[in-house]
């Protein structure tokens, strides 16, 4: 799952809206400020966290003052003696916090950090066995695309391939069918784990390209636009004008259609409907009888059921210095799903979106490429 944060907003429906999803963000920063006692080491790196997070998340904590700084020094274990010998300024206030929000432990006087984090050494092998196996799941799941591809040409949507295979796929229903087959479990704030549940950790350097999902959900129905940084300004309305969205998305729920004159006017450019309102996008109803879900969930559990057969979660604890089967899980199947997109590109199963292709010149109609609605349905 790509980056985010949590919205919940009232309208006429009860809607909440999220940025790629509750449970996941990335965030990378550009390089470190000039030194300082402020300067936070981790700034260049891309912190990643797959988290329950009702409002101010790990990655917050790690990148405020210097603790980033901390948190490297103490990756094999550091006294606070250590940290002041290296140069490292800290509080008993700052390593306070960090043991409160689980990224760092104490035990007979010697800091340990909690999460891993990755050097440029690392981070460059884990992605060479990730592209690896990548490679294995394109192969094995080439037909299932190619079939997902010619449904969404018969409805004349093919240019919403990839939006679809990464946002609903690789980076959805693959979580959901782990999460079903207790692959990874659930991530619930208890006594035992305060102010966040799940994992965190980060990554040196960022990928070149990533994007997210945005959601507006109610009632078993989701608008889901996907997204790149660089794609943001040709697409403002979307993570912008919430209430215009909202509008929009109480018309598709209670009519199936747009009739809201502002939200016509806001969102006409995209093309995501027609000149009467109806919605042109894709839209994914899941159960058996639609073409476009029975297939995006073979390949999700195609693409699970190789991963989960191909990881050796003994060996990449060991390698990283990973915690648990869970946490080695849940970091090396992130980078996996970036390396499948590629490898589907590049056997020319998918491409690229214009916005994300070239978004300087891409145009309001491009986005509706990036946009595509799923409804759950009660009977099968």
């Amino acid at each position: 799952m790509g980056r985010g944060i949590l919205f919940s907003w009232k309208g006429t429906t009860m809607k909440t809206f999220v940025c790629v999803t509750i449970l996941f963000a990335a965030f990378s920063i550009s390089p470190a400020q000039p030194a300082g006692r402020a300067t936070n080491a981790l700034k260049p790196y891309e912190i990643i966290q797959y988290a329950t997070v009702p409002g101010r998340g790990p990655q917050n904590i790690m990148l405020m003052d210097n603790n980033g700084n901390i948190l490297l020094a103490c990756q094999q274990g550091a006294t606070e003696g250590d940290l002041k010998r290296r140069g490292i300024a800290f509080t008993e206030s700052q390593i306070v916090a960090l043991e409160t929000w689980r990224l760092l432990t104490e035990d007979n006087d010697t800091l340990k950090t909690m999460i891993p984090i990755l050097d440029s050494a690392q981070t460059a092998q884990l992605r060479a066995y990730t592209r690896t196996v990548a490679a294995h799941v394109c192969d094995e799941t080439v037909d299932l695309v190619r079939t997902l591809v010619k449904h969404l040409e018969a409805i004349h949507r093919s240019r919403n391939a990839f939006s679809i295979v990464f946002s609903y796929v690789v980076d959805g229903l693959t979580w959901r069918d782990l999460e079903a087959k207790k692959v990874l479990t659930e991530r619930t704030i208890s006594v035992e784990t305060p102010l966040w549940a799940g994992e965190v950790w980060a990554l040196y350097r960022p990928r070149t390209f990533e994007c997210g999902t945005n959601s507006i959900s109610d009632q078993g129905i989701s608008i889901k636009v996907n997204w790149s940084d660089a794609s943001i300004p040709k697409m403002i309305p979307f993570v912008a004008d919430f209430k215009t969205l909202g509008r929009m998305f109480d018309d598709y729920a209670l009519s199936g259609r747009v009739m809201d004159a502002k939200a016509m006017r806001v969102f006409g450019p995209f093309q995501l409907f027609d000149d009467k309102g109806q919605f042109t996008i894709p839209v994914i109803a899941e159960t058996k009888s639609n073409k476009l879900y029975t297939v995006a969930s073979a390949l999700a559990q195609r693409i699970t059921g190789i991963v989960i057969n191909t990881l050796d979660l003994a060996s990449l604890k060991e390698r990283y210095n990973f915690r648990t089967d869970q946490q080695a899980f849940v970091i090396v199947y992130h980078e996996i799903m970036w390396d499948l997109m590629d490898a589907y590109e590049q056997k020319g199963l998918l491409q690229k979106p214009v916005a994300f292709a070239d978004p300087s010149h891409a145009r309001p109609s491009d986005i509706s490429d990036l946009v595509f609605i799923v409804r759950q349905e009660t009977k099968q």
